[in-house]
C-alpha cells in the first residue's frame, strides 16, 4: 500500500513535494522525539534530593530543551503548513485536469456529491496521511521499542511484562487488520448499492409524493437498506472497540499493579533508588500510551486505502478520452458497419450500414426516442456501439477510440454558460482579437451583456440571451473547424428571433460539414441540404434535402 500512495502522489503532487512534506513531518516528529529523554533528567535530580543535595541544573536543562524543541517544532510545522497548501492546490488540480479527460457520460452518471467527495472528503484523507499526527502513529511503534530497551536495562522482569503486552498488542493489530479486510469490503459494497438505491428514491420524488402509500413503500424500503448496511457498520466498529478495549481496560490495569507492586518492593528494600522508580513508570505509562498507535495506524491505513481506492477507480485511464483531431479530407465523412445500439433494453439502431459523404450540412430527423442524441453522441466518442463500427473515412479512426470533438464546432442542449465575463464564455481562453469580439457581439446582439459575468449557467440572463451567447461562441468555433454539431440549437426562440439567428448563421456553414438535429422545418430549410432520418426500423436513411419535409415524413415512418 505504501508502494501505491507513494506513486500516486509522485503522479499527482510531484516526486519534490512529497519528499518535501514527508521530510518535514517526519522531522517534527523526530524532534518531539527527543522529549524521550526528559525522564532521565527528573531521576537525575530526584537522585540528587535523595543524596541530600538540591541542584537546579537538570530542571534548567529540562526546561531549555522543552523550549528548544517547542521552537524548532513549531517552526517546522509553519514550513510543513505552506507545502501542505500546496500540495492540497497542485492534488484537487491534478483530479480537476483527470476530470475534463474523462468521459463526460462517466461524470453525469456520477453526480455532483460523487464529485465533491472526490475534490474534498478524498483529498483531505490522503493528504492527513502525511501529516506529523499521521506520522506519530508510525514513529510511537519505533519508540516503543526504544522504552522497552531502556526497561530491560532497568529491570529485566518490567521489560518481560512489557514486551508480553506489545506482543498482546501487534496479535490484535494483525487480528483487526484481516477482520478490516473482510468485513469492510462487505460494508463498502453494500454502502455503495444502498446510496444508489436511495438516490433513486430522491430522484423519483415527483411521482411519490403523488400518493402517500408511495411514500410509505419508499420509506420502508430505505429503512430496510439503512438497517442492513448500519448492521455491517456497527459490526465494524463494535468487534474493533472490542479487541482493543479488552487489552486497556482488562489487562492493563492489572500489570499495572504487579508492576507497582514489584517496584516499591524493590525501592524499600533498597535495590532500586527511588529516581529510577519514577523514571521506569514514567516510562511505563508512556508505553502504554504508545500501544494505542497500533489502533490509530489500522484506522488510518483503512481510511487511507479506501480513498486511495475511489481515486484511483475513477481516475483510470479507461474513463479517459482520448482527444484527436480527425483530418479527413476523402470523399466520405463517415462510415457506419453493422452498427448495433439498445439503451436500457430498448433498441436503437439495428444493423446500420451507410456512408454519409462529406461537404454537406445534414439535418437529423427522426420521432422521440429514435436515438438522435445517442447517434451524435457515438460520433463523438461518448458512447460506444454494441457492435459493429463507426469510422472517419480518410484515416479509418474509430470514432469509439477517438474523442473527436475537438475537431467539432458543437452546440448541444445543455446551456453550458460559466459564471465568468462574456468574451471569456465566447472564447474559452482562445486567443481572440477586440474587432473578432465586437464583431460577434454586434452580429449576435450581446451589448448589453459585454463587461458582465454571466452567472453559472447563465443565472443572471435570460434564456433567449443564453443561446445568442452560444450561438455566438459557435460562430467562433466553426471559423476553425471543418465540422460541426448543433443539437436543437433554436429551440423557445421566437420567429422572428430565429429567423434573424439562421440568417446570421447561414455564412459560418459553407464549406463546412455538419449535422443539425431539429424537429423545426424552418431550420431544415435554412441550413440543411441533406436529411439523415432514423426511422422506426432502428435504421438510418439518407434523404434527398427537396423531397423532405419533417411532418410528412414522420407520418409516413
Amino acid at each position: 500500500m505504501f508502494k501505491q500512495i507513494y506513486l500516486f502522489f509522485k503522479k499527482t503532487i510531484g516526486k519534490k513535494l512529497f519528499f518535501t512534506i514527508v521530510v518535514l513531518a517526519a522531522l517534527c516528529e523526530l524532534i518531539k522525539s527527543c522529549t524521550l529523554i526528559l525522564p532521565f533528567l527528573v531521576e537525575k535530580f530526584i537522585n540528587q534530593i535523595q543524596d541530600g543535595v538540591f541542584s537546579l541544573f537538570y530542571p534548567k536543562v529540562g526546561l531549555c530543551a522543552y523550549l528548544a524543541i517547542f521552537v524548532i517544532q513549531s517552526i517546522i510545522v509553519w514550513l510543513y503548513g505552506k507545502k501542505q497548501v500546496a500540495s492540497k492546490v497542485k492534488l484537487q488540480l491534478a483530479i480537476f485536469d483527470n476530470l475534463l479527460k474523462t468521459n463526460p457520460n462517466e461524470l453525469k452518471k456520477r453526480g455532483e456529491g460523487f464529485f465533491t467527495s472526490l475534490m474534498e472528503n478524498s483529498v483531505e484523507t490522503l493528504l492527513n496521511f502525511l501529516t506529523p499526527v499521521s506520522f506519530s502513529a508510525f514513529f510511537n511503534v519505533a519508540q516503543i521499542f526504544i522504552i522497552l530497551a531502556v526497561l530491560y536495562y532497568k529491570n529485566v522482569f518490567i521489560g518481560l511484562v512489557s514486551s508480553f503486552l506489545l506482543l498482546l498488542y501487534f496479535i490484535a493489530f494483525m487480528l483487526n487488520n484481516r477482520l478490516f479486510s473482510s468485513i469492510l469490503m462487505d460494508y463498502i459494497e453494500k454502502n455503495s448499492v444502498s446510496i444508489a438505491k436511495i438516490y433513486d428514491f430522491i430522484k423519483g420524488n415527483k411521482v411519490l409524493i403523488a400518493n402517500s402509500e408511495y411514500q410509505q413503500f419508499a420509506h420502508k424500503k430505505v429503512q430496510r437498506i439503512l438497517i442492513k448496511v448500519q448492521a455491517i457498520e456497527f459490526k465494524l466498529q463494535y468487534f474493533f472497540e472490542l479487541i482493543f478495549s479488552s487489552l486497556s481496560n482488562l489487562i492493563q490495569p492489572c500489570t499495572n499493579l504487579i508492576i507497582i507492586v514489584i517496584l516499591g518492593k524493590n525501592v524499600i528494600d533498597g535495590i532500586m533508588p527511588f529516581g529510577s522508580f519514577v523514571l521506569v513508570l514514567t516510562y511505563y505509562n508512556l508505553l502504554q500510551n504508545k500501544f494505542e498507535s497500533f489502533q490509530k495506524i489500522t484506522d488510518l491505513m483503512f481510511h487511507t486505502s479506501g480513498a486511495l481506492k475511489g481515486l484511483k477507480d475513477f481516475i483510470d485511464e479507461e474513463h479517459f478520452i482520448n482527444p484527436a483531431k480527425i483530418e479527413n479530407d476523402g470523399n466520405y465523412f463517415l462510415h457506419f458497419e453493422n452498427v448495433c445500439l439498445a439503451i436500457d433494453g430498448k433498441t436503437l439502431l439495428q444493423n446500420v450500414n451507410i456512408k454519409i459523404p462529406s461537404n454537406y450540412n445534414y439535418g437529423i430527423v427522426g420521432s422521440s426516442g429514435t436515438g438522435k442524441s445517442f447517434f451524435i453522441s457515438l460520433i463523438l466518442g461518448l458512447s460506444k456501439p454494441d457492435s459493429g463500427k463507426i469510422t472517419f473515412i480518410k484515416d479509418l479512426q474509430n470514432c469509439s477510440d477517438v474523442f473527436a470533438m475537438q475537431s467539432f464546432a458543437y452546440l448541444s442542449q445543455t446551456e453550458e454558460i460559466f459564471n465568468l465575463p462574456l468574451q471569456d464564455n465566447i472564447f474559452l481562453s482562445e486567443k481572440y482579437n477586440d474587432a473578432e469580439f465586437q464583431d460577434l457581439v454586434e452580429k449576435f446582439e450581446l451589448k448589453e451583456l459585454a463587461g458582465r459575468n454571466l452567472g453559472s449557467d447563465g443565472s443572471t440572463i435570460s434564456g433567449g440571451e443564453k443561446q445568442k451567447v452560444l450561438l455566438a461562441r459557435f460562430a467562433h468555433q466553426i471559423k476553425q473547424k471543418s465540422y460541426y454539431i448543433l443539437d436543437e440549437p433554436f429551440t423557445g426562440m421566437d420567429i422572428v428571433t430565429k429567423k434573424d439567428m439562421l440568417e446570421k448563421l447561414k455564412p459560418y456553414l459553407q464549406n463546412k460539414t455538419g449535422l443539425c438535429i431539429t424537429h423545426d422545418q424552418l431550420v431544415l430549410d435554412s441550413l440543411c441540404n441533406k436529411v439523415l432520418f432514423l426511422n422506426g426500423n432502428h435504421e438510418i436513411v439518407l434523404c434527398n434535402k427537396p423531397k423532405c419535409n419533417i411532418e410528412e415524413l414522420l407520418l409516413s415512418d
